[in-house]
């Protein structure tokens, strides 16, 4: 993992460059701030948090990820896992692509029982070396096995039915999933929401909604991310939010 202080020089001096404006701009648009409210710091906290993850991600396998998480990261995945009781259960987890998320994907991975099953429903390569860490088996969706089925909603997927979320006036474009798909699944909506960095100081939090609580879960995400926006990773792209 690339140093800190390296990633964190890296970061400040990225601020007037390009990649820093694009932040900016974005950021403002999706939170409905006036400019002189922006604080450059949210964007070097989350640049040197990419940053700290690039090597990691880019060049070890997903089964090493998790021993780069804080030891306290590790026991709060443990912690929640536990108390969702996440391993018996059929679940679907509408998800924001927050930096950190691998590791703690992996880490679940890492603890899971033989016979549950991690499905992503994704058209992004990067999530390929965690589906191919635990290959789905089994039937998919269709068996009777306890499962955790991950959509991710700040991606457009080829052919989805959306839904309109507004956030802060902005009127969003996200992928739907129909209440009567998942009771036939035999699905439950969990979300998964953390605050912090599982580099450091973390914590997991969501709650379990009934198979007509896509729209909630959803809604819950974005006002998760309106009081976390540091963690969010897709800050460079949100035309794919407000455009399709």
């Amino acid at each position: 993992m690339i140093p800190d202080v390296i990633c964190h020089w890296l970061a400040k001096n990225a601020r007037r460059q390009h990649i820093g404006g694009r932040f900016e701009q974005n950021y403002l648009q999706l939170m409905r701030q006036p400019e002189e409210h922006y604080n450059d710091s949210l964007f070097v906290e989350n640049l040197r948090e990419k940053l700290r993850l690039l090597v990691t991600l880019k060049s070890l396998p997903p089964a090493r990820w998790p021993r780069y998480m804080s030891p306290s990261a590790e026991q709060e995945v443990l912690r929640w896992v536990r108390e969702t009781r996440l391993f018996e259960r059929r679940c679907i987890v509408p998800l924001l692509r927050w930096n950190g998320l691998p590791l703690v994907l992996a880490k679940m991975m890492q603890i899971a029982p033989d016979g549950y099953d991690f499905m992503f429903i994704t058209c992004d390569d990067r999530w390929q070396p965690l589906k191919m860490m635990r290959p789905v088996q089994g039937g998919g969706l269709f068996s009777s096995r306890p499962m955790l089925v991950l959509v991710f909603i700040d991606e457009r997927l080829p052919a989805s039915f959306l839904q309109p979320v507004i956030l802060n006036g902005n009127r969003l474009l996200i992928t739907d999933v129909s209440p009567r798909v998942l009771q036939r699944l035999h699905l439950e909506i969990q979300t998964l929401l953390p605050v912090g960095s599982p580099l450091g100081s973390f914590q997991l939090t969501g709650e379990s909604l009934p198979a007509d609580g896509w729209t909630q879960a959803v809604q819950d995400n974005f006002t998760h991310l309106a009081h976390n926006p540091a963690c969010w990773g897709q800050w460079d792209d949100i035309s794919v939010l407000l455009h399709g």
